[in-house]
């Protein structure tokens, strides 16, 4: 009888997410799909996909680097909670961050995008634009990370940065 009344306590206890009750931490993982689907993983399986597409042009993958993720992460973050505007507005900070961080780098770029669902989508928007396709095929940048974040709706935000290291 305890636990018949425990569990109904606690079933009585759970909310569905609204925007007034959302929790930030709730978007790195999504059971939506009947499985555990992290961001994380989501972003290396992007990364993937851009690496092979790179194999198959004869083009070295790019290096991965925890300060440019870790800044396009939290440029992805804020866009999704509003904080800051859907764009590239603050890239030079990012970059100057990012190269003060790794102690190089010469020239470095950003791609954003709200609303692919998948890394396939994701990667497909971006190759049918020429400017986005020149970036993720570039020999001139060597590392790149990706960022993504979720807003309380569920709209992705993804954030990649190129870095030039010579």
């Amino acid at each position: 009888m305890k636990i018949l009344i425990l569990s109904l306590f606690l079933l009585a206890a759970c909310k569905t997410p609204t925007a007034d009750n959302f929790n930030p931490l709730d978007s790195y993982l999504d059971i939506s799909t009947g499985g555990l689907t992290s961001l994380g993983k989501m972003s290396a399986d992007y990364m993937d996909l851009v690496n092979l597409n790179r194999a198959q042009l004869g083009l070295p993958a790019f290096i991965d680097s925890d300060a440019i993720e870790a800044e396009a992460t939290k440029h992805a973050e804020n866009m999704a909670q509003g904080l800051t505007p859907f764009g590239t507005s603050g890239s030079s900070e990012r970059c100057t961050r990012i190269k003060t961080a790794m102690g190089q780098g010469v020239s470095c770029s950003e791609l954003v995008a709200r609303g692919p669902g998948s890394p396939e989508e994701l990667f497909a928007l971006w190759v049918k634009s020429d400017s986005s396709r020149a970036r993720l095929m570039s020999t001139k940048f060597t590392h790149s990370a990706i960022g993504l974040a979720k807003d309380a709706t569920g709209n992705e935000f993804w954030v990649q940065i190129f870095l030039e290291v010579p």
